[in-house]
């Protein structure tokens, strides 16, 4: 599928939110900053989004193929080589509950649930060539994920899209893989990106159902869906950004302005926008998000669009998340929907805990 996207006042042809897999026509280019003067072997690729220098040394770098970027890491394709499941199991000491799961070296996963006494996924990851870097992330299901944050552990009432791929009790590894961004701009020396796939899935704000006032989060007192006080903000900017990116490629990672006011939204009228943010990752905003992709059509998803590891996180498609808030209610945010008016954007609660997340980066080109 193809759609239009408007870059100022240009009208230029890209299907980022095509959910059939785009074939690259251009054969890769790889761009490296070096150091005191050193010189590049094009192509010379090495593992975290970097290439060789002639001194050996390993620079940033993104690789543009086409009208995409691949840039920095991220857990993405689920192993299922039953040879290299083996491998790795032969590094690790196997999950055997929360007790000792610490000392196995197993980091439990934020366990958001009102339930107290409730345990959900562990996981670790593996430097399965002992170079430093990370190959896999092994996640293992203790208990299936609900759907809200405000939502006590019932085996009966869980929401789970994936049952039959992904069990409790069961450990999965995930490859540490280059992420896929569609470029939605280039001005200024700078490329805008955003995710081809979901990478994760992620709440707006750990708030309860129908929370209407303010109240104390994010470090300030605001409504829940404030995006400069919101859990999705804080976790895009701290937890992804630091494991999707090297030291290296964060040289090159814009923190930006993100606007937040009245004109990032389709409204009128507003209570709920907030003040501007300096953000390095970021939501796309019900403006931008209509300003690159005007049509409905041209919005529409399907499960396609959902990477193997956003799936054992539970991301649903159907959902996926804007930073923009409702005009109506303190407790609702924008997102696009894909269910029953596929492409459209409408409203859902706060701290539904299964919204798919595609972040947005600026770098230096």
């Amino acid at each position: 599928m193809r759609l239009t996207k408007i870059s100022l006042a240009v009208l230029l042809s890209l299907s980022l939110f095509s959910c059939k897999k785009k074939t690259d026509d251009k054969s890769p280019t790889y761009v490296t900053t070096t150091k005191k003067g050193a010189t590049t072997k094009k192509g010379d690729t090495t593992k975290k989004g970097g290439t060789t220098t002639s001194s050996g040394e390993v620079d940033k770098a993104y690789r543009k193929v086409g009208n995409n970027i691949y840039f920095g890491y991220y857990p993405q394709t689920l192993e299922t080589d039953t040879a290299k499941i083996s491998s790795i199991e032969e590094l690790i000491i196997p999950f055997n509950g929360p007790a000792d799961a610490t000392s196995k070296g197993w980091n439990k996963q934020i366990d958001y649930a009102s339930n107290s006494t409730r345990e959900a996924y562990y996981y670790r990851d593996i430097d399965l060539d002992s170079d430093g870097v990370n190959d896999y992330r092994a996640i293992h299901i203790y208990k299936y994920k609900n759907f809200n944050t405000s939502q006590s552990y019932d085996a009966t009432s869980l929401w789970y899209h994936d049952k039959e791929t992904f069990s409790e009790g069961n450990t999965y590894y995930f490859k540490y893989e280059e992420i896929k961004w569609e470029i939605l701009e280039e001005k200024d020396g700078k490329a805008y990106l955003y995710s081809s796939l979901a990478l994760d899935a992620y709440f707006y704000e750990k708030s309860s159902d129908e929370k209407t006032d303010k109240y104390s989060h994010g470090g300030a007192n605001g409504y829940a869906n404030n995006y400069g006080l919101s859990s999705i903000r804080k976790w895009l900017n701290e937890d992804f950004y630091n494991l999707a990116f090297s030291e290296k490629n964060k040289a090159i990672v814009n923190e930006e302005t993100v606007k937040n006011g009245l004109s990032s939204t389709l409204d009128t009228s507003n209570d709920y926008t907030c003040n501007d943010t300096n953000d390095n990752v970021y939501l796309l905003s019900e403006k931008e998000l209509t300003t690159y992709y005007p049509t409905a059509e041209g919005r529409t998803c399907n499960s396609s669009i959902l990477s193997d590891y956003s799936k054992i996180q539970d991301a649903d498609y159907y959902k996926v998340l804007l930073r923009s808030p409702d005009k109506a209610y303190a407790y609702n945010v924008k997102y696009i929907e894909n269910e029953y008016h596929p492409g459209n954007i409408v409203e859902g609660y706060t701290n539904y805990a299964l919204y798919a997340i595609r972040p947005v980066i600026v770098i230096t080109l």
